[in-house]
């Protein structure tokens, strides 16, 4: 949901145009995906402090795996877009944190860019 103003609506090539807003969104899916070099090749698992937890061995040189990842299922990010005809600014902020609560760290992404496209 954003609202939009323009200086001149009608030519979009000469145009001032801003908009501010939400964006929602719903996680569908989530995967990793592994790439090894060979296969049937043991692999040993550490934690983050450097403990041993398993050995692994896979069959595939490819290995995906669909997990929730402790992702929070839905987002909101409020959007801020501004521009010049065809040449356009963006920014996002992140007003849910990436991860469930308790189940990783509190992370709040933001992202922004420019585009370059029809307004």
């Amino acid at each position: 949901f954003l609202f939009e103003y323009q200086t001149n609506a009608y030519n979009e090539r000469n145009s001032f145009h801003v908009s501010v807003g939400m964006v929602f969104g719903l996680r569908y899916a989530s995967k990793t995906k592994r790439v090894f070099e060979d296969k049937n090749t043991t692999f040993d698992l550490y934690d983050s402090d450097g403990i041993y937890v398993e050995t692994v061995s896979y069959d595939k040189k490819r290995v995906k795996e669909h997990n929730s990842y402790h992702l929070n299922p839905i987002k909101a990010d409020a959007m801020f877009r501004f521009g010049w005809g065809w040449f356009n600014f963006y920014a996002t902020y992140s007003v849910t944190t990436l991860f469930k609560k308790n189940e990783g760290p509190e992370l709040y992404p933001f992202s922004f860019g420019i585009t370059i496209l029809k307004w």
